[in-house]
């Protein structure tokens, strides 16, 4: 079932990865209900984690003013 585990599209800021055949993607499906087997790593999940806090706090001073300020101000 991995073989057949492809990246799909990708965009400047995701990319999607399934399975290529329906009958895969539904046998994953019942795979998945049973016991996760497509999860991120801890290590994976702490650089998410990581990459989301620096990039909210890039924009925290921006979000209180907008807030204060009743919303956006362009």
């Amino acid at each position: 079932m991995l073989r057949n585990f492809q990246v799909r599209t990708v965009s400047e800021n995701k990319s999607r990865a399934s399975l290529s055949t329906r009958r895969d993607r539904i046998k994953a499906w019942v795979n998945q209900k049973i016991e996760p087997w497509v999860v991120f790593s801890p290590k994976n999940k702490a650089a998410v984690v990581e990459a989301t806090r620096r990039v909210l706090n890039e924009l925290k001073p921006r979000l209180l003013i907008e807030r204060i300020l009743g919303g956006k101000q362009r």
